[in-house]
């Protein structure tokens, strides 16, 4: 069972705690303070931009 409206299916999650709709129309899921994933307005996954600390 997936998200077909996301192209895609949504991350594996016990529990959903919030799913957030900006006014841009893009997703996001959260599980307590933790985003889960990103969509955007489209329904295209975002991946997280990664940063490197030294």
């Amino acid at each position: 069972m997936g998200g077909s409206q996301m192209g895609g299916s949504l991350p594996p999650v016990a529990i959903v705690r919030d799913l957030k709709a900006y006014l841009d129309g893009r997703l996001a899921i959260f599980h307590s303070p933790r985003r889960l994933a990103r969509y955007t307005a489209d329904g295209q996954l975002q991946t997280p931009e990664l940063q490197v600390v030294a």
